[in-house]
C-alpha cells in the first residue's frame, strides 16, 4: 500500500488538474486536504473532485455561512489506526 503521503501527493495533484487549489495539513494522526470551491464548477471537474475524494480515507464538503464551500479529504497516517466509519459527505471530523 503506497504511503500516507504519496497518497495525499496524488490527491493534490488531481485537484490541481482538476482547476482547484488545494492545501495540505498536518496533524498528529492524519494528513487533510482541503480546497475551496467556487461557485461554479463544471460537470468533468465535479466528477473529478469526486473521484479524487474517493482515494482519501474519509472525505466531505462543508458549506459556511457565507455559502462558501470547502471539499475535504483525511487520509490517515497510520492505516491500522483508521477509525471504522463510514466515508463520504457529511462525515466530519
Amino acid at each position: 500500500m503506497p504511503s500516507p503521503l504519496s497518497r495525499a501527493d496524488r490527491l493534490v495533484k488531481r485537484l490541481e488538474v482538476a482547476g482547484f487549489a488545494p492545501r495540505v495539513m498536518r496533524h498528529r494522526d492524519r494528513l487533510r486536504i482541503e480546497t475551496e470551491l467556487p461557485g461554479e464548477v463544471s460537470a468533468a471537474s465535479w466528477r473529478e473532485l469526486l473521484a479524487a475524494l474517493a482515494t482519501a480515507d474519509r472525505f466531505g464538503l462543508v458549506q459556511g455561512a457565507d455559502r462558501s464551500r470547502t471539499a475535504w479529504a483525511d487520509i490517515h497516517r497510520d492505516a491500522l489506526t483508521a477509525p471504522d466509519t463510514p466515508r463520504g459527505h457529511g462525515q466530519q471530523p
